[in-house]
């Protein structure tokens, strides 16, 4: 049993009463350049001229009164920046066809993939909403990655989205991906705001003989020997967007944010863990003050990253388990410019204990973990509430409706990165010696927006969020304008009622 305890995801308590990049980087070419008493920011437009790669930059970082001398030959674009601006502590970053130029942080402050964010570039905003083609209904969590890129988002329950874009990407295009479904992909420049795309569905058929030559243990295995090779096997740092909420029946009673810098270990034997620290958040107060029960999902930005199957493998995919479920191919399905295996499972009806049932989506060409649909098996649903919820007082009954969690990646350059984990838990409360019950309802979502494989460091022990630790509680204004040039995931529908309430609340406590 204790190895079973070991291998769930959840934890839930009740308190009170009840690889790097192959693309070579502009930076890295070698260019020839001679200026003779030119201002340094004439220096920059002969070197956009040369490259076809515009600046940006605060004004301030460029003397005006400055005149660059010098002769530079078939030397490293970024030699060459370094020395006209000697003197400065400068970083260079390319962002799509444009090179940024922030001040260099000191090793007290924000990490390099930051800097953008905090003092360099306009962003180009987007709202839009992805629908399915054949019944136009939304479509739920598809991924919307900038072409070629690090940057990305995801869909929300009901299929809209926001991104926030580098204004020198705007030529760029958007590619909007959903398992099953032929991609699209859109210009940016092109797009209007409040845009509806539609992906089109499309089947992958198979004949019975070809759908039982696979066997899907075997697809396992040998998906779990492909990881050190299909994703990084070198240190990333992460942007995420992170969503923690929770609802007593149908009221919100906790809507926590951020945005998070990730520490994202690589992918190899020499087993570290990732690491987490808060850039910027925000915490509701309390759309419905609760009664009798304070109800809170411990360590839950570290579940999320516990779902990343191709580093902490769930027993659905470790051989030790194979015994304890029945597996099914299911065939081919559309993803992107490929395919991916579909492979069904679920435990046994003799495994007294409880397991998962979902799929999982396996890349044909790689063989690498795509995708992981999955929640606590109806059949293993009755075993589930003495294990998964801890309770300090005898006053309380707790019954675990239900657990269900999400997690996919996305390819740069046939690297396979995390980029999306949601999880999503029920249960229902009654207090002893009453006939009410209440049903609490917590999600969790983290999606990766950005990273970079420069300046990868791990953080101070005092700069991370504990595994135990809850978001302290900070109260800010509800707008969007709260997360800057940061990417965040837009509320669905029933957030947005509660985000009001949230504004009401300010407004009537500011004039008290």
């Amino acid at each position: 049993m204790d190895r079973i305890r070991k291998n769930l995801i959840l934890i839930i308590l009740f308190l009170g009463l009840v690889k790097a990049s192959g693309q070579h980087s502009v930076l890295s070419q070698h260019f020839s350049f001679q200026f003779k008493q030119l201002p340094l920011e004439a220096a920059l437009d002969t070197i956009t001229q040369a490259t076809g790669y515009s600046f940006s930059y605060n004004s301030a970082l460029i003397p005006s009164v400055r005149l660059i001398t010098g002769d530079y030959q078939n030397q490293p674009l970024q030699s060459i920046l370094k020395d006209l601006f000697k003197g400065q502590e400068l970083n260079f970053k390319e962002v799509c066809n444009y090179i940024a130029i922030t001040r260099k942080l000191s090793e007290d402050d924000t990490p390099d993939l930051f800097s953008t964010y905090i003092d360099s570039s306009e962003y180009y905003y987007i709202q839009a909403r992805v629908f399915d083609k054949s019944d136009k209904k939304p479509v739920p969590y598809a991924n919307v990655i900038l072409k070629g890129r690090n940057l990305g988002t995801i869909t929300n329950i009901d299929g809209n989205f926001s991104f926030k874009i580098p204004s020198g990407c705007i030529n760029d295009s958007l590619i909007v991906s959903f398992i099953g479904y032929k991609s699209v992909s859109k210009n940016i420049s092109n797009l209007t705001n409040g845009e509806a795309i539609y992906i089109e569905p499309v089947s992958v058929e198979l004949s019975e003989v070809v759908v039982k030559h696979f066997e899907p243990t075997a697809l396992i295995k040998m998906a779990l020997q492909k990881v050190p090779d299909n994703y990084s096997s070198i240190p990333e740092m992460h942007i995420g967007f992170y969503r923690e909420t929770s609802k007593q029946n149908n009221d919100y009673i906790v809507i926590s944010e951020a945005v998070l810098k990730i520490f994202k270990a690589p992918y190899d034997k020499n087993f570290r863990n990732d690491q987490v620290s808060v850039y910027k958040n925000r915490k509701s107060p309390f759309v419905k003050t609760m009664d009798t029960v304070l109800y809170k999902l411990q360590g839950g930005i570290y579940n999320s990253l516990m779902i990343d199957l191709a580093k902490h493998p769930a027993s659905f995919i470790s051989e030790d388990y194979f015994d304890t479920y029945d597996y099914k191919f299911e065939g081919l399905a559309q993803y992107d410019k490929g395919q991916v295996y579909v492979i069904a499972f679920d435990q046994k009806p003799n495994v007294a204990y409880p397991l998962y049932k979902g799929k999982i989506y396996i890349d044909k060409e790689s063989l690498a973990f795509v995708k992981a649909e999955f929640g606590i098996s109806p059949l293993g649903l009755e075993y589930a509430t003495s294990i998964l919820v801890k309770k300090s007082s005898s006053k309380i009954k707790a019954k675990v409706l239900g657990a269900n969690y999400l997690v996919s990646y996305s390819n740069l350059e046939d690297v396979w990165k995390l980029h999306h984990v949601r999880e999503e838990i029920k249960i229902r409360v009654r207090k002893k010696f009453s006939f009410f019950n209440s049903t609490y309802h917590s999600v969790s979502e983290l999606v990766i927006t950005d990273s970079d494989t420069t300046s990868v460091n791990r953080f101070r022990t005092y700069d991370l969020i504990k595994p135990n630790q809850v978001f302290a509680e900070v109260s800010e204004s509800y707008d969007e304008s709260f997360w800057g040039k940061f990417n965040f995931l837009p509320p669905e529908e029933t957030l947005e009622e509660a985000y009001s309430k949230i504004k009401n609340a300010i407004r009537e406590n500011r004039k008290d």
